[in-house]
């Protein structure tokens, strides 16, 4: 093994010590980042295989398909980070599961949230460019609303 390949090896194997969320839809944006998040965070590429989304309910979530890929990104984020995603997710409604997803050079193994209960019907998102339901001004109010109604959220803005 050439030295370089071995370096490329030992950085990738570094880099996935930090928990990675996987992301397809809102944690996507600068303004959820940088109001749950407590930091805007540059994601990587990635691609969830053998799922896609259900757009049947008031939120979307990831359902198994064999021969569907949802597109996103990885966030590389902190204990403390996850469980702040937590609260805009709204766990319990969805939980955390781990699933690997595709980069660029391999596979990665990332958190996505899966809804817990679906009592909607199934109704795939076939159209990923109007993945977001929200404009931008009302995806601004749900994040204010979720910061103002959560201590744990303004600690965070207060420290910083």
């Amino acid at each position: 093994m050439n030295n370089h390949k071995a370096k490329t090896q030992l950085e990738t194997s570094q880099k996935l010590t930090a928990p990675y969320l996987f992301t397809y839809g809102t944690f996507r944006h600068p303004y959820v980042q940088k109001h749950i998040l407590g930091r805007v965070i540059e994601g990587q590429e990635a691609v969830l295989e053998g799922y896609t989304i259900n757009c049947a309910g008031q939120y979307y979530d990831i359902i198994e398909k064999a021969d569907a890929n949802v597109p996103g990104v990885i966030l590389p984020l902190t204990e403390e980070e996850l469980d702040r995603a937590d609260i805009w997710e709204d766990v319990p409604l969805y939980k955390r599961c781990r699933k690997k997803v595709r980069i660029a050079n391999g596979f990665v193994t990332a958190i996505v949230y899966v809804k817990t209960n679906r009592t909607e019907p199934f109704i795939e998102l076939t159209d990923y460019a109007s993945l977001s339901q929200l404009s931008e001004e009302k995806l601004k109010e749900a994040i204010d609303a979720c910061v103002a109604s959560h201590p744990e959220l303004q600690n965070m803005h207060k420290q910083k």
